[in-house]
């Protein structure tokens, strides 16, 4: 019983990778973002305070600390936006290469 469960899932696994359909990929389009190189970077985190500091320069630090943090975030944004925009574009041209496949099917018979 061991020696076949092996070789039942087996053949059952072959099963699941048959296919009817067939595509060809007669056209290969790449498609790259534009990403400006300036959000690509993060400003530089401030540098730690060296002892003795009062509760004034920590409250500076900590100011500088959460602008370079806004700052990624804000740049981290805008590249989420731009890929987000590419996205989009990919998914429409995928639908309409599948149309004209579709309509060339048909067509041929």
């Amino acid at each position: 019983m061991m020696v076949l469960l092996p070789l039942f899932l087996s053949v059952l696994l072959l099963t699941g990778c048959q296919t009817t359909d067939i595509r060809i990929i007669t056209q290969q389009v790449v498609i790259s973002p534009k990403i400006d190189a300036s959000l690509l970077t993060c400003k530089a985190k401030p540098k730690k305070l060296v002892a003795p500091f009062t509760q004034r320069d920590v409250a500076v630090y900590l100011l500088r600390l959460e602008a370079t943090t806004d700052d990624c975030k804000k740049d981290l944004a805008a590249v989420k936006k731009a890929l987000q925009a590419y996205i989009v574009q990919i998914d429409a041209f995928n639908k309409k290469r599948e149309a004209e496949a579709k309509a060339k099917a048909k067509s041929a018979s």
